[in-house]
């Protein structure tokens, strides 16, 4: 028999990314991490799992079952590095002795989700949670804005094409847990006598990021689970923003001026024009069409518009019927192959008013729970920067590379 100071210990990070996404939108926050701790640690050593089975359409599902195919990728993770490798002598056996894991956006709650399910099922009897983040994640689901167009369009038409997760998103989906009364998932997953909450207070370090200003997909409040925004109109304000030396483009301190600044002259429709034409391309390099071709692509613009808005949402509804046809298939299988998770969320008592402060009230007594706001100015939309998504086609999403390397310094082994 193989002694326990024979073992290597292996300490399993996973990494899942969010909505619409596949695994290469949190490639660099794996190879950060390793890069980081690329050796063993007082004789533990990082394996770094970035969630493969979730990607894409797939995303439509729900976070409920985001989740089981997550927890299936681990168990398989965990097999693999447990097993004996073939030729091997017993002595280089590796265990699983800690766990942490990291979601981006719609991936945070899965991330959430999971950990409910690994506390259910007693994961963490024998391997110890350590830490624990989300990036951009909707904690309190995507909340509607009064006054916003946008936003009253979005939620009316989220939960219509984007099957159960945006349900899920918009906390539409109290009648999927039992009679139509029961709390909305996002909701239940702050309750502090949940398997969520109990789960996730196992973590020794906790970790809420989010974009201070101009994420369009995941707001600030949402993100960083706050009833405040103390960045709305930065602009006008004249808030005064202190970077992190080290970590940039996290935010260390900000301030806001004793007087409110004086606005500038208003400039003339021409200095406008040039300064939009001299602006550097926030498109990738296949779509950045030079002159004269860019005056024939403005030219049909109107026509361009229209066209692709009907494609995504026959698209969005595609694939959002294909998301019901798979939900159908998986619930109608065994019920001993879906977790017991789910009695415990059909049995959470009716919703109760102002659900969506209690959700942050709950949320910030998590204990070890660290926020980071990240401000990166001068982009249309800082969803996809703040995680490196795609740094290939984009340079501009590099600049979130100060995020990564404040969660893999913070990395506890």
């Amino acid at each position: 028999m193989t002694s326990n100071n024979s073992l290597a210990q292996v300490h399993l990070l996973v990494c899942v990314h969010g909505m619409w996404g596949e695994p290469s939108h949190v490639t660099r926050l794996a190879e950060i991490a390793k890069e980081t701790h690329p050796e063993p640690e007082d004789g533990i050593e990082l394996d770094v799992l970035v969630a493969e089975t979730n990607r894409d359409e797939n995303t439509y599902d729900g976070i409920d079952w985001g989740a089981e195919r997550v927890i299936e990728e681990i168990k398989a993770r965990i097999a693999s590095i447990e097993g004996s490798t073939p030729g091997s002598s017993e002595a280089k056996r590796r265990k699983v002795t800690r766990f942490s894991i990291f979601g981006y956006s719609l991936g945070g709650l899965v991330a959430r989700y999971t950990v409910g399910i690994l506390y259910a099922t007693k994961f963490f009897d024998t391997v110890k949670p350590i830490n624990f983040a989300t990036i951009a994640t909707p904690h309190i689901g995507l909340t509607r804005y009064r006054g916003s167009f946008l936003s009253r369009l979005t939620h009316t038409l989220g939960p219509r094409l984007l099957s159960r997760t945006g349900k899920q998103f918009y906390a539409k989906d109290n009648d999927d847990w039992g009679d139509g009364n029961r709390k909305p998932l996002v909701e239940a997953m702050s309750e502090k006598d949940s398997v969520f909450f109990e789960g996730l207070s196992q973590f020794k370090h906790i970790h809420f990021v989010g974009n201070a200003i101009d994420d369009l997909t995941v707001p600030f409040v949402t993100a960083c689970v706050e009833s405040y925004d103390p960045f709305t109109g930065h602009a006008e304000s004249g808030i005064e923003i202190e970077l992190d030396e080290r970590y940039a483009p996290i935010i260390k301190a900000f301030k806001y001026p004793d007087a409110p600044p004086t606005r500038p002259p208003k400039q003339g429709f021409g200095t406008r024009v040039k300064a939009w034409w001299n602006a550097p391309s926030a498109l990738p390099p296949f779509l950045q069409i030079r002159f004269p071709l860019n005056i024939l692509f403005y030219v049909i613009l109107p026509i361009l518009i229209p066209t692709v808005a009907l494609i995504v949402i026959g698209n969005f509804t595609w694939n959002s019927l294909k998301s019901k046809k798979r939900i159908r298939l998986l619930e109608a299988r065994d019920t001993d192959n879906r977790s017991a998770i789910v009695k415990f969320v059909s049995d959470l008592e009716h919703r109760v008013e102002d659900a969506v402060l209690r959700v942050i009230e709950n949320l910030n007594q998590l204990p070890g729970l660290h926020k980071a706001f990240v401000w990166l100015d001068g982009l249309m939309n800082t969803h996809a920067a703040i995680i490196c998504r795609d740094v290939d086609q984009f340079e501009f999403h590099r600049r979130g590379e100060g995020v990564l390397k404040y969660l893999a310094d913070g990395f506890e082994m």
